[in-house]
């Protein structure tokens, strides 16, 4: 798995030329959008970008677990945009906004990010634009299957209409 910084350098720059090798596993992550793909990608980045930015900056200690953990309000939400705050509660219970759709906290969300003890399953690898309403997001994954409702929580937060699966890439 490429580590932080790599992934920082994904999130900035278009990378989509600098293939993967091959025994890296990707996936593609289809993002539909009414189109505004453009503004969703961009603000799907920057909050990733924030995030692992923070990760990044402030490596782990295992000693300081689980009060490392702790979700400091005040910085959070000076950190995070405020779209996502606006979309993601602080609130501890989480509420069902249709069938198939759960609205994820601040925390739940941050955990897949700033816990030791949970390995975030995925990193960003490139996002073409296929259309106005079409983004193509690749990601690199370490197993099957992977946890990725982070991501789909993000996106979904930064006004993406449909997000699926749609192709993977498994070395042989």
């Amino acid at each position: 798995m490429i580590d932080d910084g790599d992934e920082i350098l994904r999130l900035c720059n278009d990378l989509r030329d600098n293939l993967p090798s091959r025994d890296t596993m990707l996936v593609v992550i289809s993002v539909a959008c009414q189109g505004n793909a453009v503004d969703v990608l961009a603000k799907t980045k920057t909050l990733l970008l924030t995030v692992i930015q923070y990760v990044a900056n402030h490596p782990f200690d295992d000693d300081l677990e689980p009060a490392h953990f702790l979700i400091d309000r005040l910085f959070w939400t000076e950190a995070l945009p405020g779209w996502f705050l606006e979309a993601t509660p602080f609130k501890e219970e989480v509420q069902v906004f249709s069938s198939t759709q759960e609205i994820w906290t601040v925390k739940a969300w941050l955990y897949w990010f700033l816990s030791p003890h949970e390995d975030r399953q995925w990193r960003w690898w490139s996002a073409p634009l296929v259309s106005s309403s079409l983004i193509e997001i690749n990601i690199q994954i370490n197993e099957i299957p992977f946890q990725w409702g982070s991501l789909r929580w993000a996106l979904t937060a930064a006004g993406a209409h449909l997000v699926e699966l749609s192709n993977w890439h498994v070395p042989k």
